[in-house]
């Protein structure tokens, strides 16, 4: 054995096929077995290995009872806004519609007016919602202040190399008369 391992002798050594911990201990103490682990990735990839055809059931039928008490429970919210609602006049859920209306329209608005500022000024459309301002005239100015963070990222295109590609004139004939079109 190497001279650094005898100094580790304090050391518990742990022996599991597991690179998460557990396992038994030459002690004989430690946790049995390992927990899984929900986001190992060879857990997921080995799921149907591991299950068999009667765990697949099991999953299946868990999230099918899952996915039922998802839709009750909508069911029930539901059922509870409308009876917060019951005990409201016209007049308040009149009130709180035109409220949401309006929120929605304002947002919408905002919207408009963060396009149209980008299509000013040039500003890609995806980049149109990063613009902040409460009206035109700060939208502009934080446009402003965008514009040379995106033209330094856009790469320069090269300028068209005429010696390249087909030229308009046909190839001479002879070397001689390559020469003579090249020095003229």
């Amino acid at each position: 054995m190497h001279t650094r391992w005898n100094n580790l002798r304090h050391v518990r050594m742990i022996v599991a096929d597991g690179g998460e911990g557990g396992g038994v201990a030459e002690d004989g103490q430690g946790d049995p077995e390992p927990k899984p682990d929900e986001s190992n990735a060879e857990h997921q990839g080995n799921e149907s290995e591991k299950l068999g055809e009667n765990g697949l059931k099991a999953l299946k039928a868990e999230r099918e009872a899952n996915k039922a008490a998802k839709a009750k429970l909508a069911e029930y919210e539901a059922q509870i806004q409308a009876f917060k609602d019951k005990d409201k006049t016209e007049s308040e859920k009149e009130a709180e519609r035109l409220q949401a209306l309006e929120k929605s329209n304002s947002e919408n608005a905002r919207k408009a007016l963060q396009y149209e500022v980008a299509a000013e000024k040039g500003i890609s459309l995806k980049l149109a919602v990063r613009l902040h301002g409460a009206d035109k005239d700060s939208m502009l100015a934080d446009a402003d202040e965008l514009l040379p963070l995106i033209q330094q990222t856009k790469p320069k295109i090269p300028k068209p190399d005429k010696s390249q590609g087909r030229g308009g004139k046909p190839k001479p004939a002879s070397l001689s008369a390559a020469i003579a079109g090249h020095l003229k």
